[in-house]
């Protein structure tokens, strides 16, 4: 049963910081430079608040994954590598993409996690919804 009435200053102020945003996350110090350019690319990336704080240890190891993805397609493309060599160094690269994929996905970062059913199937035809008031007046009758 809600409460009849003016709220109290307390129910005020509690409603503000339950739905204040949540702060950017800050990667760990453990990383290397090329991993805290891909969370510096992945965070900016992301709106405000996207990332909840127990999803830092996911974001960590998807940063990690890609990162390793890319040092390792950049050795496998060396010209000193044999052909071993390089078939063993592209399917570890393989697994690092895969793994990476599956943490973008926990984390919702995968275009279709972003986009809805309908909004891709408009995008795929080319079409864009009519925008503002002329809609409504536009004649459709005019095209044919």
């Amino acid at each position: 049963m809600t409460q009849r009435g003016r709220k109290s200053a307390a129910a005020l102020t509690a409603v503000a910081s339950i739905t204040g945003r949540m702060p950017t996350p800050v990667a760990p110090a453990a990383l290397t430079a090329a991993e805290r350019a891909v969370w510096r690319r992945t965070v900016d990336r992301a709106p405000l608040g996207w990332f909840l704080p127990e999803q830092a240890d996911l974001l960590t190891l998807y940063v990690c994954h890609v990162a390793e993805a890319q040092r390792l397609r950049k050795v496998a493309r060396s010209d000193e590598l044999g052909l071993d060599d390089f078939a063993k160094l592209s399917g570890m690269a393989a697994r690092e993409s895969a793994l990476a994929l599956a943490y973008a996905r926990a984390l919702r970062l995968t275009t279709q996690a972003r986009t809805s059913a309908g909004t891709a199937g408009r995008r795929a035809n080319g079409s864009r919804p009519q925008q503002g008031i002329a809609a409504l007046f536009e004649d459709k009758h005019d095209e044919a």
